[in-house]
């Protein structure tokens, strides 16, 4: 895609302006709800005013989608989507869109041609649903299977209910409710088993302070992925946590 921002309605309505007089009008926009001067609905209503309904207007809100999209709608938004924005929230409403026409790009290929972990397998623990199918998709991506964990407890009893040396490496959402990530890290490293203290343990937080890294790797994990996942550093951390295991 190619692509411009701005930082407010005003310079979204110039911007819009400038491109329908080159003849190169934008195909889609997207809209924060809340901004200053000219919030979202302001905005949407005047490119229909303005560009007619030639243009697909998207409302990015954090706020109760139920109220967005109904305002939204009546402003002349074709779709509303939450904030956070993540990788499968924008494929999925693109993938809509396009009507499934779309041509994958060479950066995605190469990332796929480049992780190849095929044969390995993941014990993921995350209690938000929209999280959990962000992750999979991720590592399914590059050939991860996953088993999912709902939260803590459900990690510690799928781990103790696999073979040994089954999982080539656990990834565990800090906040959960029953237990946490850090007690089910902990609950898995004092096993009897022969691959708890072996088996790689990533933390999974929106936390990275110096303070919760030192949680982490206190509670006797190998390390701290930051979330919203950037694909790029998960890759590389479970391609060193896969190599260093097999190592051993």
């Amino acid at each position: 895609m190619q692509y411009h921002y701005v930082t407010s309605g005003d310079a979204a309505l110039e911007e819009l302006g400038e491109a329908d007089d080159e003849g190169k009008p934008y195909s889609l926009c997207m809209i924060d709800w809340k901004m200053p001067d000219m919030d979202g609905v302001t905005v949407t209503q005047k490119i229909r005013e303005i560009f007619g309904d030639d243009t697909i207007v998207i409302i990015v809100s954090a706020y109760d989608l139920n109220e967005v999209e109904a305002q939204g709608r009546q402003a002349g938004a074709d779709f509303s989507i939450p904030k956070p924005l993540f990788q499968s929230t924008v494929f999925d409403i693109m993938m809509r869109i396009t009507d499934g026409k779309y041509h994958k790009v060479q950066s995605l290929e190469e990332s796929k041609d480049k992780f190849d972990f095929a044969g390995k397998k993941v014990l993921l623990a995350e209690d938000v649903a929209l999280n959990m199918e962000v992750a999979v998709s991720l590592l399914n991506m590059v050939g991860i299977e996953v088993v999912c964990a709902e939260d803590g407890v459900q990690a510690v009893n799928l781990y103790e209910r696999s073979k040994e040396f089954e999982y080539d490496a656990i990834l565990l959402d800090i906040n959960m409710p029953n237990k946490d990530g850090y007690e089910a890290a902990m609950d898995i490293r004092s096993s009897v088993r022969k691959d708890a203290k072996m088996i790689p343990i990533y933390a999974m937080t929106a936390n990275a302070f110096t303070e919760d890294v030192t949680a982490a790797l206190n509670a006797g994990m190998n390390g701290h992925i930051a979330k919203p996942i950037e694909t790029d550093v998960l890759y590389k951390t479970l391609q060193k946590a896969f190599e260093e295991r097999d190592m051993r």
